[in-house]
């Protein structure tokens, strides 16, 4: 095989390898900034959010006090917090997948 500029076979190999990996990394590179780009709209999200949901309680707290100067309210208690229950969270014949499958060896018995 007669390659140009003298190159062997095996210097094609490592010039098609690194050009494999540059464009790994680039690639690489790229999904690391697009997810940086994701998690700071999350995070100014959120930030929004919670700056909002400061600003409604505490112009609710002025309003019910200029409202009743002379009562005083109690304060809310914080939400607890959120739990959801996964079916491996459940008791073995609980499991909507368990009773499912009960049900088709009654009926293949």
């Amino acid at each position: 095989m007669n390659l140009p500029w003298g190159l062997t076979p095996e210097d094609l190999h490592a010039i098609h390898r690194s050009a494999e990996q540059a464009s790994q990394q680039r690639h690489s590179q790229q999904q690391i900034d697009n997810d940086m780009q994701e998690m700071k709209t999350i995070v100014n999200t959120l930030a929004a959010a919670a700056e909002a949901e400061a600003e409604a309680q505490a112009q609710a707290e002025s309003q019910g006090q200029e409202e009743q100067p002379g009562v005083m309210t109690a304060p809310q208690s914080p939400r607890a917090p959120r739990t959801l229950l996964l079916p491996q969270d459940m008791p073995m014949e609980e499991r909507p997948h368990c009773k499912y499958k009960a049900r088709n060896n009654n009926l293949d018995s």
